[in-house]
């Protein structure tokens, strides 16, 4: 799970990632992906150095519904290829204007890689959108390269997985202070980071602690 908490960070820095399936554990096959938010033209110009192939946007089904690209009448994760498209700000305005194009010629349903990718960006609070490619590591030597000195970072769907299911929110106290306030000149902050280092929360204390009257006692009132 740590490697997909790392993953996090690499797709908010515009970093791309490959995700491949528990069921090739060796990793020689999986998706080179990259978050449309933040997307720079180098990384884009990567996947297609890496890839050798066209590159495919993948969006949620949400998206898929508002430009009417329901598959069977299903409205899941859909993968389309972007036609030679390569322009960040073009992949962004597909990823998010209503009904930004006429239905593709060439959509599918996403891979387990690029639904993992769409989970990860949904976690880092990027937009749900991933382009990326399909890469073999045997016969690709820079991606291999890239693998082994870790820049590139390769997670596991089940990792996404693991990671996405941990509901559990994991604060750790960074620092405090004092903050004067105007009618508040005693208060002080306190700062807590969550655990996979995403968000971060402020405490704001107003008045010595010792001083603090007790808490009101929760009451529930029942219907009658």
């Amino acid at each position: 799970m740590h490697d997909a908490e790392r993953g996090l960070f690499d797709l908010q820095r515009g970093r791309s990632l490959l995700i491949t399936t528990e069921a090739d554990r060796a990793g020689h096959h999986g998706t080179l992906v990259a978050a449309v938010e933040g997307l720079r033209g180098h990384t884009v110009e990567e996947l297609k150095s890496i890839g050798g192939r066209g590159i495919r946007l993948a969006l949620t089904r949400h998206r898929a519904r508002a430009m009417g690209l329901a598959l069977d009448g299903k409205a899941i994760p859909i993968s389309l290829g972007l036609n030679g498209m390569s322009r960040p700000d073009d992949i962004l305005r597909l990823s998010t204007a209503p009904r930004s194009m006429d239905r593709p010629s060439d959509v599918r349903g996403a891979s387990e890689p690029e639904v993992g990718g769409l989970t990860l960006t949904r976690l880092s609070r990027l937009i749900p959108a991933v382009v990326g490619v399909s890469v073999s590591t045997e016969g690709t030597p820079e991606l291999r390269t890239a693998l082994e000195s870790g820049a590139i970072l390769r997670v596991t769907t089940n990792q996404i997985d693991e990671l996405a299911s941990d509901a559990r929110v994991k604060l750790t106290h960074v620092s405090e202070g004092p903050v004067p306030l105007e009618g508040a000149e005693d208060a002080r902050f306190m700062f807590f980071r969550e655990g996979n280092g995403i968000l971060e929360h402020v405490a704001v204390l107003i008045g010595e602690q010792d001083r603090w009257p007790d808490p009101v006692p929760y009451v529930s009132i029942q219907p009658v």
